[in-house]
């Protein structure tokens, strides 16, 4: 899908989040993010990063190493 969101910016094509988040997360691998971090960093939707995340977490690709609040980290090992 094309367009906009409400707030003027392009909006991703499907399945265009997912690597945004894990790209963003690398970069930073072994710090934890909350939803509302990786939102700000990335100008995007904290309600659809923490959807993401979620499901990220359920194929291992991330870990969730805090419920509430909710924080992630890249399951990649860092070295």
């Amino acid at each position: 899908m094309t367009g906009t969101n409400r707030d003027g910016r392009p909006r991703l094509a499907d399945g265009a989040l997912a690597p945004l988040l894990l790209d963003h997360m690398n970069t930073y691998a072994g710090r934890d993010f909350s939803p509302y971090d990786l939102a700000k960093a990335l100008g995007r939707s904290h309600g659809a990063i923490r959807t993401r995340l979620l499901a990220l977490a359920d194929t291992g690709e991330v870990v969730r190493t805090r419920i509430r609040p909710a924080r992630f980290r890249t399951a990649r090992p860092t070295s």
